[in-house]
């Protein structure tokens, strides 16, 4: 596998949330070992003001598929992907939760009325 390769399953990995940011700090050194840092190339981060969204985790895939390839840009990456999947992950679990309270709730007035119906 070349460096570039290396760089592309990188950028695969931070889109899906498959790794973090001090996973992708360990993988950038390790590609920097094998390959030279070389396999890098120096572009400017222009890091966007919070709430991230994922939008904003799009425009950083299509800046990577331009050429961008430093360090510090894939350093950013993973850290808007972490607060982009954080986001969804806790959307995910308040919707659990409202699901389990409306079903809590369900079950809790079905038996009131089968004891009602009984007595």
């Amino acid at each position: 596998m070349s460096g570039r390769e290396e760089r592309l399953l990188l950028v695969s990995k931070i889109l899906k949330g498959e790794i973090g940011k001090k996973d992708v700090e360990n993988e950038l050194e390790r590609i920097s070992k094998q390959y030279g840092d070389e396999c890098f190339n120096s572009y400017e981060v222009k890091k966007q003001p919070k709430p991230w969204t994922n939008n904003s985790l799009k425009e950083l895939e299509v800046l990577s598929a331009s050429g961008a390839a430093s360090k510090e840009f894939y350093l950013y990456m993973a850290e808007v992907s972490e607060e982009v999947y954080s986001q969804k992950y806790k959307k995910k679990k308040l919707f659990r939760g409202v699901l389990f309270g409306v079903l809590a709730i369900t079950v809790l007035i079905f038996i009131v009325c089968i004891l009602r119906g009984n007595s």
